[in-house]
């Protein structure tokens, strides 16, 4: 009887210190992170995103996960993981697409970490081009954007893709200026409208590829 009653104190004693932990884990009020927001900013290492969330009660940090270039069917491999104790964090964009973000909050439990759910959130490609572009194009109100030629021999052609005729080749390390107009091809490619110089008094407008060029800012 006496190991029984311990026994009980223990089971109990076990189920107390275990509460706010699966509450964490299950409850949506104190565990699952909501106020999920994404803003864009250009910065030396190129354009970058910015996103935000609401601070959980409790929480010893977060865990956020993020796919760049999600489509149906992908996995848990195809997305990165980090930790924070923030309730931000900022994502370098290699490409412009899709970008699948997931976050969710932690608490510590006798050393190990006790997650809760998981919040989602999804911007489309068509989304962040519109970020990106409206970034850009507030930007250059105050700073010019010049791209340069990586390497010898980019075209500048007629329109947003190759199909276009070629009006002018730049030499390595040519600088053009962009005039703000940017669009996709049908492969997904980026192309920036430019102005060419052929001379002090001929100019003719363009547009090169992003492959073949990289921004610079004056």
């Amino acid at each position: 009887m006496k190991n029984r009653f311990f026994a009980i104190l223990l089971a109990m004693a076990l189920l107390m210190a275990a509460l706010p932990v699966s509450g964490l884990a299950a409850s949506s009020k104190s565990g699952k992170v909501k106020g999920n927001s994404a803003s864009i900013a250009i910065t030396g290492d190129g354009i970058v995103m910015n996103i935000k969330w609401d601070k959980v009660s409790g929480a010893a940090g977060y865990e956020y996960a993020y796919n760049l270039f999600w489509k149906k069917g992908c996995k848990k491999s195809d997305y990165t993981v980090k930790s924070t104790t923030e309730t931000g964090a900022t994502i370098r964009l290699k490409d412009y697409g899709t970008v699948d973000i997931r976050v969710r909050a932690y608490k510590l439990a006798r050393g190990k970490k006790v997650y809760g759910e998981w919040t989602s959130g999804r911007l489309k490609r068509s989304k962040v081009d519109k970020m990106i572009v409206k970034r850009l194009q507030k930007r250059m109100k105050t700073k010019d954007l010049f791209l340069k030629a990586r390497s010898e021999g980019v075209q500048v052609h007629t329109g947003a893709g190759e199909q276009y005729g070629v009006i002018a080749k730049l030499s390595r390390a040519d600088e053009v200026r962009a005039t703000g107009s940017f669009k996709r091809d049908s492969s997904g490619t980026w192309w920036s409208q430019v102005v060419v110089s052929f001379d002090q008094n001929t100019t003719s407008k363009g547009w090169v590829s992003r492959k073949g060029t990289d921004p610079v800012w004056y």
